[in-house]
């Protein structure tokens, strides 16, 4: 790694890899990281479109709370890491909550169908999302969108006129203003 915001770490256990991955706050003395799994495409400069999320499941049926059929449920969201343990245990009924590797450069998707579309035996999730990051396609940097880019902002004409305009703002001492204030309000 080139870049001293980059550090490589390789386990030789999937399960620790699972575990370490899919921390909900990773912080070392107050400083946060974020843990991504290293793949040939990866590119110092670019941050990278797949990450984990933690997503629910509400009103899953706890009998598809297995591994296996977790693995098949959430297949269209992205590729299923683990779940958490009241899933596991099933001591919470109300949902399944799992962690998921995604492509974030994509729209979420917010509900499916399980099973054949509106048949009796058929179940329509809803994907609640918690920790989806913001992700701009512009200049692929997680942490805003493409409506908030400021790569895509100056790259437009308008930026050119908007930095030549000048303010039109005035500065009055506060004596002043508020003395123009009481005047208004009279």
């Amino acid at each position: 790694m080139r870049r001293p915001r980059n550090v490589f770490v390789r386990f030789s256990n999937e399960e620790d890899f699972l575990k370490a991955l899919s921390r909900e706050s990773c912080d070392i003395e107050g400083a946060a990281y974020r843990a991504f799994h290293w793949t040939v495409e990866f590119q110092e400069d670019e941050e990278p479109v797949q990450v984990l999320v933690w997503l629910m499941l509400p009103g899953l049926p706890p009998n598809l709370y297995q591994e296996s059929y977790l693995r098949n449920i959430v297949a269209p969201i992205g590729t299923f890491l683990r779940r958490d343990n009241a899933t596991r245990c099933a001591t919470r009924t109300d949902g399944a909550r799992v962690c998921v590797l995604m492509n974030i450069d994509q729209e979420p998707i917010s509900s499916f169908w399980i099973g054949t579309p509106r048949q009796p035996a058929s179940i329509f999730q809803e994907v609640e999302y918690e920790t989806l990051p913001a992700f701009c396609s512009c200049c692929k940097v997680q942490g805003h969108n493409l409506k908030t880019c400021k790569t895509k902002f100056k790259e437009r004409k308008d930026y050119k006129n908007l930095r030549n305009i000048k303010s039109n703002r005035v500065w009055v001492p506060k004596e002043k203003e508020d003395a123009v204030n009481t005047a208004k309000d009279s």
